[in-house]
């Protein structure tokens, strides 16, 4: 979503590179080895070159050369510096020629940190270098990070044609690198403290009414002066070994004592200057924390004062636990996961709770939308964290709060044998579907075929070993994430036939007569378990289902010549784009431009004031489309359902605007913005919504999702007849006389 495409393949890319030397190497391209540049590395060499041909001085150039054939869409040489100067900002300028570029040669800079992670992408594209151009100078400028250790200098091709490159030169403070001075760098040493390594020496399990108001406290205060106080942000003192300290202290204190405590604690944590620029909440941000919100913790005055003072205090120019990511905005969390303890004690799993819940109250987009609000939220699960036995207890602790969020992207990732056994870990040769609030055989894989009495589809499950549906869902609801309703439902679904069992007996409902079938299940990884969609048998991207109407299917859009694509679909009355899907390119502009004589604002963001922490301030209007008197005339029907989910529901956005272009289905997941990855203790990996998705008229997507013009609920009896009711109905659209709009 956004510019992300680009700048995430390049980060991926230059996890790889190796530093070079202290300044650049090979800038004009005259050493080579095997017709590639010493000194850079390449990707798709076959598309990157040394040209002697086309050059500026010497004897040669590097060139790259696209056609549509040529795998993914750019390609680029790259070199990694490692980088201590002192300077303000860097430049990185050269000569391009052009020749029929369908898209833009450029040049790019990438500051990278201690760790290898991106900092901020620049790039030349403010002045593209397309169509057919002789040598002309082209540069890009950017503020110097203090954080950066290694810096990416790039020249790339984004689309097709051909592009040359030669005087590369880095400049620093508009003077050459080699004039610079090479400083080390002093590190921070947040993570040195390693007192508490191996565990907190922290054991709580049963606590009063007066322990949960003190642990809240502490919660609030301890997140407050993590994301507030100027050593904290300055990464000098290790927050996570500091609540571990508070920790022991409350547990021996009283509740009068414990304000006082806090304060004694957080004011000598090092010393605070008056702010200069101090932080003032902006008056059109979206999102924003109340005035003086840390008055509200406590009553006692020593507390409150302290805590204005750290709000009140110059802070550093950068945050150590948390940045914005380069050219989108959310939030990015810098977090040991602490993976080495299996089974993290009772300090551990409240650092994971108090983790994530100021995550959620300083950086989450959609703080106001969760189920449980604030104070709230803390207060329910901290005895269920407190309680847990064991790793898989601790798992499930987490995703109970998780599902309150209330965010489709706040989910258990990556491989967690817990979660996987909290579902099953075997599962049933069955694809199901919720449909009419019941659940639906939808496909079955060759492995049901000898399944006694034969199952079908439509049929409707109703008990699974003996509990009924409604009763299955009740269970795992609480620990299911989604944005709303629509989308919980899906994701039980799709899991409602597993077990740890090795086989499980279904009670089904067909024309109104109960059978009972018991199926093996299967390991995970032996079926065929892919979204329902999957299943619809569309084996290319297009196609014509008629001589008027053209089909489009995003899961199979990569790849896709789509000028191609446009041109055969171009004569027929009307298009149906299928997003009932997760589209495997990011087609937003690059299909969006055949959809509109003109450009069209259709979203903005909210994205994170990081000198304000829990403040979110709105975007301008982004558009898609350009000025193109050919655009594609005839109706448009977008088909959209619960599992349109993030960028699907992005695409939906863009897309609705356009001429005669109209949304069938139901109501999407709502779960839209880019994700910001959480590590917990234990090594546990989540995620939230990073950004907030709205119209460029300011309505919300988050939990309402892309509500459809024409609402279209698939049924029972046309699932059982193989019919797609969503499909159906937009065909009649374009075959009636009538406009869509």
């Amino acid at each position: 979503m956004r510019i992300t495409f680009l700048g995430l393949m390049l980060a991926l890319f230059c996890h790889t590179l190796q530093a070079q030397a202290k300044t650049p190497q090979n800038m004009s391209f005259e050493t080579t080895a095997q017709n590639a540049p010493a000194g850079w590395q390449i990707r798709q060499p076959e598309a990157v070159t040394i040209d002697t041909q086309y050059k500026t001085d010497g004897e040669h150039s590097l060139k790259i050369h696209r056609e549509v054939t040529t795998a993914a869409r750019f390609s680029f040489a790259a070199q990694l510096l490692p980088f201590s100067y002192a300077a303000k900002k860097v430049t990185l300028r050269g000569q391009i020629r052009t020749a029929n570029v369908a898209g833009t040669a450029a040049l790019m800079l990438q500051q990278q940190d201690a760790n290898g992670e991106t900092l901020s992408y620049a790039d030349s594209t403010a002045s593209p270098a397309s169509g057919s151009a002789d040598w002309a100078p082209f540069s890009v400028t950017t503020d110097l990070d203090q954080r950066t250790s290694s810096l990416v200098l790039n020249v790339m091709l984004l689309g097709q044609g051909e592009a040359w490159f030669d005087q590369l030169e880095l400049m620093l403070d508009d003077k050459p690198i080699n004039q610079a001075s090479w400083q080390e760098k002093t590190t921070p040493r947040a993570f040195d403290d390693k007192t508490f390594w191996q565990g907190s020496n922290i054991a709580l399990e049963n606590i009063s009414d007066t322990q949960l108001q003190q642990l809240v406290l502490l919660a609030q205060v301890w997140g407050f002066v993590k994301y507030h106080h100027p050593s904290s942000l300055a990464g000098d003192i290790n927050m996570d070994a500091e609540l571990f300290r508070l920790l022991a202290k409350v547990q021996a204190a009283s509740a009068a004592e414990t304000p006082l405590l806090l304060a004694n604690w957080a004011e000598n944590l090092g010393p605070l200057t008056p702010c200069q620029n101090c932080r003032q909440p902006a008056t059109d941000a979206i999102v924003t924390m109340p005035a003086q919100y840390w008055q509200q913790w406590s009553d006692n005055s020593t507390l409150q004062q302290v805590l204005g003072r750290i709000y009140h205090s110059e802070a550093p120019a950068h945050n150590f636990w948390l940045r914005t990511a380069p050219m989108v905005g959310n939030p990015l969390f810098n977090e040991l996961d602490y993976g080495h303890l299996q089974q993290p004690d009772s300090g551990y799993r409240l650092l994971a709770l108090f983790r994530l819940w100021n995550m959620l109250q300083y950086a989450f987009p959609y703080r106001e939308l969760m189920a449980s609000r604030d104070v709230q939220l803390l207060q329910q699960h901290i005895r269920p964290m407190l309680a847990a036995k064991d790793r898989q207890q601790y798992v499930e602790a987490i995703a109970a709060m998780l599902a309150q969020v209330r965010d489709g992207h706040a989910s258990l990732r990556g491989k967690n044998p817990e979660w996987l056994s909290f579902w099953g870990r075997n599962s049933a040769p069955i694809v199901v579907r919720m449909v009419q609030q019941q659940a639906v055989i939808y496909h079955l894989l060759p492995e049901a075929a000898s399944l006694q009495p034969a199952l079908q589809v439509g049929d409707q499950i109703i008990a699974v070993d003996g509990v009924d549906i409604a009763s299955v869902i009740a269970q795992k609801r609480p620990y299911s994430a989604g944005s709303n309703d629509a989308a919980v439902l899906a994701n039980i679904g799709h899991r409602l036939l597993r077990s740890n069992n090795e086989t499980m007996t279904l009670t089904v409902l067909r024309a109104g007569q109960q059978l009972k079938v018991t199926t093996p299940l299967y390991a995970s990884g032996q079926l065929d378990t892919a979204p329902f969609y999957s299943w619809r048998q569309e084996q290319q991207a297009y196609r014509l289902l008629n001589p008027d109407i053209g089909y489009i299917t995003l899961d199979k859009i990569e790849g896709t010549d789509l000028d191609a694509m446009m041109a055969q679909l171009s004569a027929t009355k009307g298009i149906i784009i299928d997003i009932r899907n997760y589209p495997q390119q990011f087609v937003v502009f690059s299909l969006g431009r055949f959809l509109y004589p003109k450009p069209y604002p259709f979203v903005r963001f909210s994205s994170l004031n990081l000198s304000v922490p829990g403040e979110f301030r709105m975007t301008p209007p982004l558009s898609v489309g350009t000025e193109n008197p050919d655009y594609y005339r005839g109706k448009v029907v977008l088909l959209v359902n619960e599992f349109s989910v993030s960028q699907a529901e992005y695409t939906a956005m863009a897309f609705r605007g356009a001429p005669n272009a109209v949304a069938i289905g139901s109501n999407t997941a709502g779960a839209d913005g880019n994700i910001s990855s959480i590590v917990l203790p234990g090594g546990i990996k989540t995620a939230i919504s990073g950004i907030g998705v709205f119209y460029a008229d300011g309505r919300p997507t988050q939990q309402i999702g892309i509500v459809p013009d024409i609402v279209v609920q698939p049924s029972i009896a046309g699932i059982a007849a193989g019919r797609d009711e969503v499909l159906e109905r937009a065909i009649e659209v374009i075959s009636a006389a009538e406009p869509v709009n």
